[in-house]
């Protein structure tokens, strides 16, 4: 637009930025933890939270399970008699959904986390599961979880 009499003079200039795709996912440095007192089922554990600290959205999933336990039997959900087992869930959940993970039988379904400049940049991770007893003292377990993620 034009203004008769006046001259416009300005420093800005228009120019168009490529933004590189960045990803980077931002796991807490402590374990999950969860204690189980009776046989039976057990409420979830405190949440992990998982953050997208970058610029896209990306599918993320656990994708192993490893089980160094001796004294407790890991199972996918049926209990032997007179046996120590646990079957144990990774659940997950997001702004927009949620899945559980069988420890026992990880499937291939991913949770979206959308990039850090949003609200839904990250996804709580808890512990569920089910112990079959008897109660002999402490049983002191540990499992290590793996995760992917990809664009």
């Amino acid at each position: 637009k034009q203004f008769t009499g006046y001259i416009l003079k300005s420093a800005w200039v228009e120019a168009t930025a490529v933004q590189t795709k960045y990803s980077e996912v931002t796991f807490p440095d402590l374990p999950m933890t969860f204690n189980q007192p009776i046989p039976g089922s057990f409420a979830m554990s405190p949440a992990y939270t998982v953050k997208n600290s970058g610029n896209v959205p990306l599918n993320i999933k656990p994708t192993s399970v490893s089980d160094t336990n001796a004294n407790v039997t890991l199972v996918e959900s049926l209990f032997e008699p007179n046996k120590q087992q646990v079957s144990l869930s990774l659940h997950g959940t997001s702004k927009t959904d949620s899945h559980d993970w069988n420890f026992k039988n990880l499937d291939a379904n991913t949770l979206i986390i959308s990039p850090y400049f949003t609200d839904s940049n990250y996804i709580n991770y808890n512990i569920k599961g089910n112990y079959s007893g008897p109660l002999i003292g402490i049983q002191n377990v540990k499992y290590a979880v793996t995760f992917g993620w990809f664009q």
